[in-house]
C-alpha cells in the first residue's frame, strides 16, 4: 500500500518539488492560464489571465511558492475547467494568498471558483463576475460512463438503455454539484450562490449583482464599491 499524503500536502509538496523544473521551462508553454508578475496598486501581485485549463493550479502554486512577495493573484478569465478552477481556489487558500478582479475585467465560469480561494477577496469598479450552470460535455469522466452504458449488448432494450443514459448523467451531475457546494462551505462562501449558476445554462451567464456579492460573500472587503 502507498504512503497517503493529506490533499493540502499533496499540492505543497508537488510545488515544491517541480520548482526546479518550473525555473528552466518557458514561462506559458504548457498552460491556457497566463501567469505575470507585476504591480497593482502599489503591491506586488500575480495577473492570471485567459482560459483555465488543467496544470494551471500546479502552475499557480509554483509561482507562489517561488516568489512569497506576491500578495494578491488578480483574476481575468472566461472561465474553462470546473474542476481545475477548484483546484486554483484551494491552492490561494492553502498558500494564504487573497484574489482579486480588477476594473473593467470579467471572470466567469471555473474563475469564479478559483476566485472563492482568496483569502480576501476584492472585485474592482467596473469588474464583472458571472456564473452558470457547468458543462459536462467534456468531462471525460462522464462521456466514458456513457460511452460503457451504450457499449453493452444490443440486445438490451432500447428504453433500458436510455434509462442508463439518464441515470449516468443524473449521477455525474450530482457530482458537479456536490463539489460546488462542499467547495463553497470550504472558502467560507454562501451556498445560495449555487442558485443563480444552476438557473442559467452554460450557454448564457448570469452576472452577479454587488448586492450578491455582498449577500454570498464572495467578496470581503466591505468599503468595495461595484458596478456594471
Amino acid at each position: 500500500m502507498g504512503l497517503r499524503v493529506p490533499g493540502r500536502a499533496y499540492r505543497l509538496l508537488m510545488a515544491v518539488a517541480s520548482l526546479a523544473w518550473f525555473c528552466a521551462a518557458p514561462l506559458g508553454e504548457a498552460r491556457a492560464l497566463s501567469l505575470e508578475t507585476g504591480r497593482h496598486g502599489g503591491v506586488w501581485v500575480l495577473f492570471a489571465r485567459g482560459e483555465i485549463v488543467p496544470g494551471d493550479a500546479l502552475a499557480l502554486g509554483q509561482w507562489l511558492v517561488k516568489d512569497p512577495r506576491i500578495l494578491e493573484v488578480l483574476f481575468v478569465s472566461p472561465g474553462g475547467t470546473f474542476e481545475e478552477g477548484l483546484e486554483l481556489g484551494r491552492v490561494l487558500r492553502d498558500l494564504n494568498r487573497a484574489s482579486r478582479v480588477p476594473g473593467q475585467a470579467v471572470c466567469t465560469s471555473a474563475c469564479i471558483w478559483a476566485f472563492m480561494g482568496g483569502v480576501r477577496r476584492t472585485v474592482e469598479t467596473g469588474a464583472r463576475m458571472g456564473v452558470h450552470m457547468a458543462t459536462l460535455m467534456n468531462d471525460e469522466q462522464s462521456i466514458g460512463e456513457v460511452k460503457r452504458v451504450l457499449s453493452k449488448p444490443s440486445g438490451t432494450a432500447i428504453e433500458a438503455r436510455i434509462r442508463r443514459v439518464i441515470a449516468a448523467i443524473e449521477r455525474a451531475a450530482a457530482r458537479v454539484v456536490a463539489d460546488k457546494a462542499a467547495h463553497l462551505v470550504q472558502m467560507g462562501i454562501s451556498l445560495r450562490l449555487l442558485a443563480p449558476g444552476l438557473k442559467t445554462n452554460q450557454s448564457d451567464i448570469h452576472w452577479l449583482t454587488q448586492k450578491e456579492l455582498k449577500s454570498f460573500n464572495l467578496v470581503t472587503i466591505k468599503w468595495i464599491i461595484f458596478s456594471i
